[in-house]
């Protein structure tokens, strides 16, 4: 329980402006009961409590015109750098758009590419196996033309050795002129 006088000092008010503020907000009664012959107040803690409260609202200092001036010239300078801020985000947001719309036409044409790169490389494959398969058939045509080369070859040596046998050589059966059956 507090006295008027306690919470005239503690909010650093006079008397009257206390008892004022316990009238308007109508205290007297249940709250704030008169005590003694002399009619002393006695204000319970849930009064002292409003009452201290509303008082202090009241004597909140009010700004000086500099100080107006200074919080206006924060908050348009807070506006500004939010209205700047604004703008850069919408930039990024925007290259951040642009720039994922690239990499997905760059993906695009990488993932093309690799289609090409792949079909590229069977046609490259496929025409190794058909130039190995040439070359395979080739040396054996070499290999064949070799063989007949040398075969003709014999032959001519044979026509030439039978032309040039003599009479005798050639009633007796060009024997020693041609090969022997093993011969092949």
């Amino acid at each position: 329980m507090a006295t008027l006088k306690e919470l005239a000092e503690r909010c650093n008010v006079s008397k009257m402006t206390v008892i004022r503020t316990i009238d308007s907000l109508g205290l007297r009664g249940e709250h704030v009961v008169k005590k003694g012959e002399r009619g002393m107040l006695d204000i319970d803690d849930y009064a002292a409590s409003l009452i201290a409260d509303t008082l202090l609202k009241r004597a909140e200092p009010q700004p000086t015109p500099a100080e107006v001036e200074v919080k206006a010239q924060e908050e348009q300078a807070h506006a500004q750098l939010e209205a700047t801020a604004a703008i850069y985000r919408s930039w990024i947001e925007e290259s951040k758009k642009s720039y994922e719309a690239q990499i997905v036409a760059l993906k695009e044409q990488l993932d093309v590419k690799d289609a090409q790169i792949a079909q590229l490389t069977a046609l490259l494959e496929s025409q190794q196996a058909t130039l190995d398969k040439e070359r395979e058939t080739s040396r054996e045509a070499s290999e064949a033309l070799r063989d007949a080369l040398v075969r003709a070859n014999n032959a001519a040596a044979l026509v030439g050795r039978l032309k040039s046998a003599s009479l005798m050589q050639r009633i007796f059966g060009f024997k020693g002129l041609l090969p022997a059956p093993s011969e092949g």
